[in-house]
Parts: structure tokens; sequence; C-alpha cells
């Protein structure tokens, strides 16, 4: 189980709700991985949020995989909208942001694979829906589908006071 280190600034947290809100409408995320001698890797990934898991596709083969299979365990971080500002003589940035702690694997379900691969292109291209079934028999062989179920999911804001 993840030991994490208390959030510093308890007065930013957000609600699970809103912590899974960002997570769910997250435009990229970042997957943290480390291979079998400790060595780490972070990877800006396209993504969707399901059901309390994350799923990404990639190549079979590749280092985000190799490290995945040394070490299950992994995080995953979301920034929603930053605004740098200048606000009262201080320097400053309002930010939003969710840090998943995770245990990954490759999915091997034919049918939850392509529900993923479905969910990432109803996501990012939407208009290309009528060519899905074709591009699956394309590719569908060659790519794999991995699952991240969050098994903590952590999130705070600093938020612009409404005027």
């Amino acid at each position: 189980m993840w030991q994490s280190v208390p959030m510093r600034r308890k007065d930013r947290a957000l609600t699970k709700a809103e912590a899974e809100a960002l997570l769910a409408t997250g435009e990229y995320g970042v997957l943290a991985s480390a291979n079998g001698e400790g060595i780490p890797l972070a990877t800006p990934l396209s993504y969707i949020y399901k059901d309390g898991a994350i799923y990404f596709h990639s190549a079979k083969k590749g280092q985000k995989i190799g490290n995945i299979a040394a070490q299950s365990r992994v995080s995953f971080c979301v920034v929603g909208k930053t605004q740098p500002d200048f606000a009262n003589g201080d320097f400053t940035t309002y930010f939003e942001s969710a840090v998943a702690h995770c245990t990954a694997s490759l999915v091997t379900d034919e049918a939850e694979a392509r529900k993923a691969l479905e969910g990432l292109c109803e996501k990012y291209l939407p208009e290309f829906m009528d060519a899905f079934d074709a591009a699956m028999e394309k590719s569908f062989k060659v790519t794999a589908v991995v699952r991240i179920d969050v098994d903590e999911l952590t999130a705070k804001a600093k938020r612009q006071k409404a005027e």
C-alpha cells in the first residue's frame, strides 16, 4: 500500500469528487514509472479515466511497457487550469492538479481493450468515430492497452478569489 506524505496545504485540498472530475476532464497526464533498477521515467500521455481506472494505449514494447512489467506501482498526475499572476504585489500561480498512486497492468481482455480505445477516440477525435472500426482492424493487434487502477487520489488547487 502507498504511504503518501500528508498534504502540507490542506486548505487547498480538493474533495474526492473534485479530484475525480479533474482526472476525468484533464487533457493530458504524466505517467511516472520506474524500471527494475529504479531508474525513473515520466511520460506525457493521452488517456481516459473511467470507473476508477485510467487507460492509455501504447506500442506493445518499449520503456513504458517494460517499466510496468518490472514494477506495477506507478504514479499519474494531471494539471488542470493554470494562471500565473502578480496579485497584490506578489508573484503567484493559480492552479489545479491531481496526483494518483496506482497499480498498472496490461489489459488482456479484448472487449475491455477495445472499449478503452473507443473511449480515447471519443475523447480526442470524436469527429472520426465513424472510422474507429477500420482503425481497429488495422492496428489493434499491435496496440497495447494499459489499465491503471487508482489506489489513492489527492488533488489541490489555488484558485483566484471571486471579486
